[in-house]
């Protein structure tokens, strides 16, 4: 069983789903989940040092963490797709025909994104405090969803298996 996460940049949402979803695994002793995370653009950057240190405070090592931009090969060797936020979902569907689920879908049955920084924060750059704070709210908020994502999770790998793709 392979999990995908997919958001823009893969330095942030992406990222921190797939290392909280690490860290959850290992916790339950869970070892049968491969979990891997990639963006739509991932522009080569590294991972801003604060989200680094908001997982560490997490007990999350993602210091390894290698910015990886998606193609077709990381679907097809995903059982699962989760896309981070809906402008996702839909460049998944359209550039290379799969389908995905949102993350909030998976977890809470919300048809909603998991804003990105400029989205919540408009003028983030200048905008430090709000954009932390987005960030480690952000980071908090997925960390504490990954028990229900683990529970709901397997609903959507059986659509997806008893679909066909797009």
């Amino acid at each position: 069983m392979n999990i995908l996460f997919v958001c823009r940049g893969n330095v942030f949402r992406s990222l921190s789903a797939e290392y909280c979803l690490k860290k959850y695994l290992e916790s339950v002793n869970i070892k049968e989940i491969g979990v891997f995370s990639a963006g739509i653009e991932a522009i080569q950057q590294p991972v801003p040092r604060f989200i680094l240190n908001q997982l560490s405070k997490l007990e999350i090592d993602a210091s390894g963490h290698k910015q990886t931009k998606l193609e077709k090969e990381h679907l097809i060797e995903a059982d699962l797709i989760v896309s981070m936020g809906i402008n996702h979902k839909k460049y998944i569907e359209r550039n290379f025909n799969y389908p995905s689920y949102l993350f909030n879908e998976i977890c809470y049955g919300k048809i909603t994104s998991v804003l990105d920084i400029h989205d919540a924060v408009p003028g983030w750059e200048s905008r430090v405090k709000e954009s932390r704070n987005h960030m480690k709210w952000t980071i908090n908020y997925i960390h504490s969803s990954m028990p229900y994502f683990l529970e709901n999770y397997k609903n959507f790998v059986f659509k997806l298996r008893n679909s066909t793709r797009l």
